[in-house]
């Protein structure tokens, strides 16, 4: 009997210890890059030229924490990170090469093509921890929204306001491009000026494959030569405005140019490649133009039937160049502000050619100051109605437009002059008067954000009009009245603010013969 009690306590004791260990073994965090580490089988996260790089490897290497700011969907977000500047991790390389990127996914990366030189100036950086704060560093975990399955560790930052490249895995250094004019060159069009990300180079076949193209698949223009000659031509390419976007433009206070290989060339503002002409089609740069496929050609429509156009386009483009004006925009023009409610306020303003966008400013009665108050990021929004304000209040603004700089700052216009609003209640309006037996009823329309009415009363239309009811209804009965005799109405609406009554303007008046 006891053997069998001891051999029972004995497995019992088995049993705890082995439920001991699992619990152990479940509760202790994993590091998997240890254990990569210790079995010899971490896997390669990096790619340089030939040289492979564990996620391991990298930690080992020099590591800087950094913040970058970015924009994106149209707000300003700052990510704080920890990895390796790429002047760190390709310090072998001579600093005139030439970068490639390349991900896991295959998706477009906006910084490509960039020479080694502009990355170091751009702080850039592949990133292996990101967050809010110093504080919130988290290991990078990205995965693609298209294949799931597929992910990746390392982010390329830059200081050039653009979103991450993520999931980096590869980098190419090597030569820029032959300076031998007997070797062939190794690009067909090269983008580049100080008003886009980074320079980007193209093969015509390269620019028809990049996945952030929209082909454009024989469009017609309308043309008009310096002979008064007219015609169509049938294009296929892309719209420069979308080259532009691919190509990271930063502002639209910028010039563009089409230059062709003898060195003829054309300069536009950036903001005709995003005006569409008569036919309401944009500038192209096309690839094939009437059947001809020899070479690359900026087209751009007639803005009128009498315009002269087809001079203004370019054969054998080879360059596109883009650059930010000198000198500062010109300050909004017809800056008005009107009431737009009991508590709000509508802004309106003529937009700025080149403008990237604009800060509306708010005079503070404290300081005898204007100070920015709201910042518009839209180039082509040109009003602001402005919300939560106090009823009866006179408020004061003006605004400035502003475009980006090639360290993406902002570069503000003068100010405009200043406009004055005040948010008030609409007055009502006497909407029926109903007679009754030495009785009159007033009905009148309701006011949005109204605490209550006034009602008015006097005998003749221009005489001692009289307070005879304060009502937070629409309508009043008003007896012991005289039979037959006519009496005028008026009323006005009333708000509450800060513990004081703020009126309405007064309604037209409206009589009625009492029976």
């Amino acid at each position: 009997m006891r053997t069998k009690q001891n051999f029972r306590k004995s497995l019992l004791r088995c049993f705890l210890v082995f439920l001991a260990v699992a619990v152990t073994v479940t509760m202790a965090p994993v590091n998997m890059d240890r254990a990569y580490a210790e079995t010899g089988e971490q896997e390669t996260v990096l790619t340089v030229n030939d040289t492979g790089y564990t996620k391991e490897q990298i930690l080992q290497m020099e590591s800087v924490v950094k913040s970058y700011t970015y924009t994106s969907k149209q707000e300003e977000k700052t990510d704080y990170v920890k990895g390796v500047l790429l002047e760190e991790l390709l310090k072998d390389f001579d600093k005139g090469l030439t970068v490639e990127f390349g991900n896991v996914d295959g998706y477009t990366i906006s910084r490509q093509n960039m020479a080694l030189q502009s990355l170091i100036d751009g702080q850039a950086i592949l990133a292996y921890q990101c967050g809010t704060d110093e504080s919130s560093l988290e290991d990078v975990y990205d995965t693609s929204k298209d294949y799931p399955d597929k992910s990746g560790c390392l982010r390329l930052y830059t200081n050039d306001n653009q979103k991450p490249d993520k999931m980096i895995n590869s980098i190419k250094v090597t030569e820029s491009g032959s300076t031998d004019p007997g070797e062939e060159k190794e690009y067909d069009l090269a983008i580049t000026g100080d008003a886009i990300a980074a320079d980007k180079f193209y093969t015509v076949q390269e620019l028809k494959n990049d996945p952030g193209i929209v082909k454009m698949q024989d469009v017609e223009y309308s043309w008009t030569n310096s002979k008064g000659t007219n015609g169509t031509s049938v294009v296929t390419g892309a719209t420069v405005k979308n080259i532009l976007e691919v190509a990271g433009i930063k502002t639209n206070y910028a010039q563009i140019t089409f230059a062709a290989d003898d060195g003829y060339s054309k300069t536009f503002d950036v903001t005709q490649m995003y005006t569409a002409d008569m036919e309401k089609k944009l500038p192209l740069l096309a690839w094939k133009v009437d059947g001809d496929k020899s070479s690359l050609t900026f087209v751009i429509g007639k803005k009128n039937e009498a315009e002269t156009n087809k001079s203004s386009w370019v054969s054998n483009v080879s360059k596109i160049e883009i650059n930010i004006k000198d000198g500062k925009l010109a300050a909004p023009a017809s800056f008005k502000a009107a009431r737009a409610g009991y508590s709000s306020i509508k802004l309106t303003w003529k937009s700025v050619t080149g403008a990237d966008g604009y800060s509306i400013e708010k005079y503070d009665s404290s300081t005898k100051k204007y100070k920015p108050a709201y910042t518009i990021k839209d180039c082509k929004t040109a009003s602001k109605t402005i919300t939560g304000l106090k009823t009866g209040t006179s408020y004061a603004y003006r605004i400035r437009a502003f475009h980006y700089n090639a360290e993406c700052k902002p570069v503000y216009s003068n100010a405009s002059a200043s406009a004055k609003a005040t948010p008030t209640l609409s007055k009502p309006g006497i909407t029926k008067l109903t007679a009754g037996s030495k009785k009159i009823t007033v009905k009148w329309t309701k006011v949005s954000g109204a605490t209550g009415y006034k009602l008015y009363r006097a005998t003749s239309k221009s005489g001692n009009y009289k307070l005879i009811k304060t009502t937070t209804s629409t309508y009043y009965t008003n007896k012991s009245l005289t039979k037959g005799k006519k009496y005028y109405y008026k009323v006005k609406a009333y708000r509450m603010v800060s513990g004081k009554k703020v009126y309405s303007s007064y309604s037209s008046v409206k009589y009625c013969r009492a029976k």
